[in-house]
């Protein structure tokens, strides 16, 4: 527990400022390839100082006298960081190893929870268009069918069909025609902003 002593001289609340984010893209570089960064006093810090004035500059007017810091990766992706800062001393390598640990286990949830939202965002999403894909637009029908709540309300349907894709991908290549479907995607969002908007074939929305 922080007592009132403490929280006057040591423990800065506001530490969260606007240009965190800023100093935050630095670590990497003082981490310079390292699992993790482990300073125990003021002294220690100087590798920091050294290294990255900004980054001391905060830590100290943040009263940060001692800092353990480990990185978030999955495989060479950065995820974020995990740090701890004026701990006990005495108990580095339990603070340590229980970061290292929260690491391995926090690193691997991300990872899984964003491979999932891609695995998402691929059955979903038309990748051309960047609208809604048929396997959507086939389980919102789906819904739609099943919804027998009273009161529910009606809903409209717009079938649009795209003109003259066949001759401009016979005159000018399919990039042409990749390029004509997609500028009608982004005519149809416009269009209707507030909309479900699905690519329900080639030239089909």
């Amino acid at each position: 527990d922080f007592d009132e002593e403490y929280r006057r001289t040591k423990y800065k609340e506001d530490w969260l400022t606007p240009d965190f984010y800023h100093i935050a893209k630095t670590w990497e570089g003082v981490l310079n390839g390292s699992n993790c960064i482990i300073y125990r006093n003021p002294d220690e810090m100087n590798f920091i100082k050294e290294n990255d004035i900004a980054w001391y500059d905060s830590l100290k007017e943040a009263n940060v006298e001692s800092l353990v810091l480990f990185p978030l990766k999955s495989g060479y992706e950065l995820l974020g960081y995990i740090w701890a800062n004026n701990f006990d001393t005495e108990k580095t390598m339990h603070i340590k190893e229980t970061l290292e640990l929260t690491t391995f286990f926090l690193a691997s949830e991300i990872s899984s929870y964003q491979m999932f939202d891609k695995f998402r965002i691929l059955s979903t999403v038309d990748m051309l268009t960047g609208v809604l894909n048929r396997n959507e637009m086939n389980n919102r029908v789906m819904q739609l069918g099943i919804d027998d709540r009273p009161g529910r309300k009606n809903i409209g349907i717009i079938f649009a069909d795209l003109n003259g894709l066949k001759t401009m991908n016979d005159n000018n290549g399919h990039s042409a025609g990749d390029k004509l479907i997609k500028e009608a995607a982004a005519i149809l969002k416009e269009v209707f902003p507030e909309a479900e908007i699905y690519r329900a074939g080639g030239d089909e929305f």
